[in-house]
């Protein structure tokens, strides 16, 4: 079963005010023009379409938020309701022609909805395609973007082309590292909007923090200020970063999961820390579940065991694995502003000091 989303533009009405010769057709106008048109010549999405659907297929229709964009897509869902395929419209709010909401939320609210429709269509076990003829430029580069990531295949149709272009998923797997580093600070930023002084100022403090420890991770700050954008003097995530902030968050819930192991050392630190702290050295753990977020830089060998993370994260797991049966084991926790952790990294830890391990359950870490 698949589901094809495809982003919707107004080359409908603009070809039917040719053909029809009617400034603003009608609803009803529209409608018996797509009857009696040949797909090719109805519109974009009909074209790449024609060449695309097969039976069976869901079709999802994602629209700006303007009357032509509106009108555009309840005339298509009504079209290919009548052949008898199952059909949804999706809005994406502020994608319209105000220049500055365009900018400053249409875009992200783009990058939302179609991850969002993404994970839910195949959360109901159906195959996706992305369908990006239609709609503003950036729609398209955007939507192509999010293909890439998610390995979703996007399909083109140029207006002078006979043959729709397909982009297929990349065989490689995206390095989610940078955005596991600094993953507290873009849920922060991604929560509202902040005004730029005030992230300026968590800025200052991480760079702070790194070059207290001695952390090189000068260019991962400027990577950091690539994902951002200013307006009105507010910062938030780009579209871009929108769109590998999400795709890491998918990522990391849909990718394979390496099995915990903790020693009872490590379980009896845990327990006799603060909620608080507790909670952060849980979310160190769900990215130690994935093997490509810390199987980097990122993690470093003390002893015969590896500690992650770097940085300016307080918070760190000395733990080591098993590649091949996948799992990994965790053998001390420590923090970055104990003394504890800098006798850890001058004595090495060793994994034949821990014998008693128990394995932890996923709900333990994801709940």
């Amino acid at each position: 079963m698949r589901t094809i989303i495809s982003t919707v533009g107004k080359s409908l009405l603009t070809n039917a005010r040719r053909e029809l010769e009617i400034e603003e057709p009608e609803i009803q106008e529209l409608a018996n023009y797509l009857r009696h048109a040949r797909d090719k010549n109805i519109s974009a999405e009909t074209n790449s379409l024609a060449r695309l659907v097969q039976e069976n297929d869901k079709l999802i229709f994602l629209h700006s938020s303007t009357d032509e964009g509106r009108k555009c897509a309840d005339c298509l869902a009504s079209y290919y309701e009548n052949k008898g395929f199952q059909v949804e419209k999706v809005e994406v709010e502020d994608l319209n022609y105000q220049e500055s909401r365009f900018k400053m939320r249409g875009l992200r609210f783009l990058v939302d909805r179609l991850i969002e429709t993404i994970a839910e269509e195949r959360g109901k076990e159906r195959e996706v395609l992305i369908n990006a003829t239609g709609g503003f430029k950036a729609e398209i580069a955007y939507a192509t973007m999010i293909g890439l990531l998610l390995k979703v295949p996007v399909y083109y149709m140029y207006e002078i082309f006979d043959d729709i272009i397909e982009m297929p998923p990349t065989p490689i797997n995206w390095d989610f590292s940078f955005i596991a580093e600094f993953e507290d600070f873009f849920s922060w930023l991604e929560e509202d909007f902040r005004e730029t002084r005030e992230v300026e100022d968590r800025l200052s403090i991480i760079e702070s923090k790194l070059k207290a420890r001695h952390f090189s991770l000068d260019k991962g700050i400027q990577d950091v200020r690539l994902l951002l954008t200013e307006e009105e003097g507010f910062t938030m995530l780009s579209p871009t970063g929108q769109t590998y902030f999400k795709s890491y968050k998918n990522y990391m819930h849909t990718s394979e999961k390496l099995t915990l192991y903790i020693s009872d050392t490590a379980s009896g630190q845990l327990a006799k820390m603060e909620p608080s702290i507790r909670q952060k050295f849980k979310d160190v753990f769900k990215k130690l579940t994935v093997r490509d977020i810390w199987a980097s830089p990122a993690a470093r060998k003390k002893g015969d065991c590896l500690v992650y993370p770097q940085g300016h994260i307080n918070e760190r797991v000395f733990f080591f694995d098993k590649m091949e049966e996948n799992e990994f084991y965790i053998c001390e926790l420590s923090r970055h502003s104990d003394d504890k952790y800098e006798e850890l990294l001058e004595e090495g830890v060793w994994k034949e000091d821990y014998q008693n391990f128990e394995k932890v359950t996923p709900k333990t870490i994801w709940g």
